[in-house]
C-alpha cells in the first residue's frame, strides 16, 4: 500500500508541474491584441482538454496498481479515494495555471466563470459542500448507522458527491438489512435531518407493549417483564455509563436511569406494561426475542396472569343494567324497590291495593311461584 501510494504523489506532483509548464507555453507574450487573445483562448483550451485527459488516464492506471497490490477491502477504498482526492486537486490547480495568466487577477477569473458554474453545476456544488460539511462536522463515518430522509442503513462508502448505505426496515422487521445498496447524493445532508443511531453514545432504548388483562396481578407480570429486560441487557448498563460520561463532556445530554423500567399504563383492552432498556442498534431483534421468551415462560407458569387482547363485549340491560333502568331486580326487593315477602315482609305489611309477587327462580313451591295473593285474602284460605 505504501509503495502505491508513494507512486501515486510522485505522480500527481509530476502531473501539476507538467501543466505548469503546459500554461507557460500556452500564454505566450505574442498573445497581445485581438488575434492573440484568440489563439491564446484556443491554446488553452487544447491544454485543458489535454490535461484531463492525462489526469483520468494517470487515474486509471493507479486504480488498477491499488487493485493489483492492495487485498484488503478498506484498505483499497481508502486509497481509491485518495487518488480521486489527488486528482481532483490536480485538475484544480492546472486549471488555475492555464487560464489564470490570461485574466490577471482572482477576482475577475472567479467572476466570469462562477456566473455560468453557479447554474450549471448548481447540484454538483451542492453536494461537494455537503461532503466538506460531512468532513469538518463529522455528521457520520464508514459503519454508522443513520437515518435520512425515509432512508436508513449502515454507511459502507462516502465519496465527493455521494455515499452509499445499506438499506434497513423497510419490509423487514426490526431494522434489520434488506440486502439493497441506497446512494445518497452529499447535498441531502444540507436540506435534511441527520439521525445518528451509533455517533458518541453507541446503544439506543427500546421499548416493549406487554397487554395484561384487568383480572391478572400486574404487579407480578411487572417485575417479570423487568426482570426479563435485566436479563436481556446484562452488562450494558455498565458500557453505556462509562460512554454517557464521555458524551456529557462534548454536548448537553443526561439520562436518569440507564438501566431497564416498565412503566404501568390503563388501556381500553387491559394493563399496559412497557419494559425500556437500552440495546445497541444493530441488536435490537435479538434483544426482543430474548425478552419475549423470558416472559412467555415465566407467564405459562403463572395461572393469575393471562395476555389481554382488544375483544368486543355485548352488554344486555335486561340482565346486566340496574334496576331502575330495566335490569333484574335486587335479592330481596320487588320492582318498586320495596322489601320481598321471601324476606320477612308478612301479608298484614301490604297495603290493601297492592299485590306481593312470589314468582320467581328461588321459589320453593310451584303454587307459590305461579300464584298471587291478594292482600285481602288468607293464604290459607287459598286452598
Amino acid at each position: 500500500m505504501s509503495a502505491v501510494w508513494q507512486l501515486a504523489s510522485r505522480s500527481w506532483v509530476s502531473a501539476a508541474s507538467l501543466w505548469g509548464a503546459m500554461s507557460d507555453w500556452a500564454c505566450p507574450a505574442w498573445t497581445s491584441g485581438w488575434s492573440g487573445w484568440v489563439h491564446g483562448r484556443l491554446g488553452r483550451t487544447f491544454y485543458t482538454l489535454s490535461m484531463l485527459l492525462i489526469v483520468v488516464l494517470l487515474r486509471w492506471a493507479l486504480g488498477k496498481a491499488a487493485d493489483r497490490r492492495i487485498s484488503d477491502g478498506a484498505s483499497y477504498r481508502k486509497v481509491l479515494r485518495l487518488l480521486n482526492y489527488g486528482a481532483v486537486t490536480v485538475v484544480l490547480v492546472s486549471l488555475w495555471r492555464i487560464w489564470i495568466g490570461k485574466f490577471g487577477s482572482i477576482g475577475t477569473f472567479l467572476g466570469l466563470v462562477s456566473a455560468g458554474i453557479a447554474i450549471a453545476m448548481q447540484d454538483t456544488i451542492a453536494n461537494l459542500a455537503g461532503a466538506m460539511y460531512v468532513f469538518w462536522t463529522r455528521a457520520f463515518h464508514v459503519g454508522d448507522r443513520i437515518s435520512i430522509g425515509e432512508t436508513t442503513g449502515d454507511v459502507i462508502d462516502t465519496g465527493l458527491f455521494q455515499f452509499t448505505m445499506v438499506e434497513v426496515g423497510k419490509w423487514v422487521d426490526a431494522d434489520q438489512s434488506t440486502g439493497r445498496m441506497v446512494t445518497v447524493p452529499n447535498s441531502k445532508v444540507l436540506k435534511t435531518p441527520l439521525y445518528n443511531y451509533t455517533r458518541g453514545f453507541a446503544f439506543i432504548w427500546h421499548e416493549m407493549p406487554i397487554l395484561v388483562t384487568f383480572e391478572s396481578n400486574w404487579r407480578a407480570a411487572k417485575e417479570i417483564a423487568l426482570r426479563a429486560g435485566q436479563e436481556a441487557s446484562h452488562g450494558l448498563s455498565k458500557e453505556a455509563a462509562s460512554q454517557m460520561k464521555r458524551m456529557t463532556r462534548r454536548f448537553n445530554i443526561k439520562y436518569g436511569k440507564l438501566t431497564p423500567v416498565v412503566y404501568t399504563k390503563v388501556v381500553d383492552s387491559g394493563i399496559l406494561l412497557t419494559l425500556r432498556f437500552l440495546t445497541r442498534p444493530r441488536q435490537r431483534r435479538g434483544m426482543e426475542e430474548k425478552v419475549w421468551e423470558y416472559v412467555l415462560d415465566a407467564f405459562a407458569h403463572r395461572v393469575d396472569i393471562d395476555f389481554a387482547y382488544p375483544t368486543t363485549r355485548y352488554y344486555d340491560n335486561r340482565r346486566e343494567g340496574k334496576p331502575e333502568t330495566g335490569g333484574p331486580q335486587a335479592p330481596g326487593f320487588d320492582e318498586s324497590g320495596f322489601m320481598d315477602s321471601r324476606s320477612g315482609a308478612t301479608d298484614s305489611d301490604a297495603s290493601p291495593a297492592d299485590g306481593v309477587r312470589l314468582d320467581g327462580p328461588d321459589s320453593d313451591s310451584g303454587a307459590e311461584a305461579s300464584g298471587t295473593i291478594d292482600s285481602g285474602r288468607d293464604a290459607s284460605s287459598s286452598s
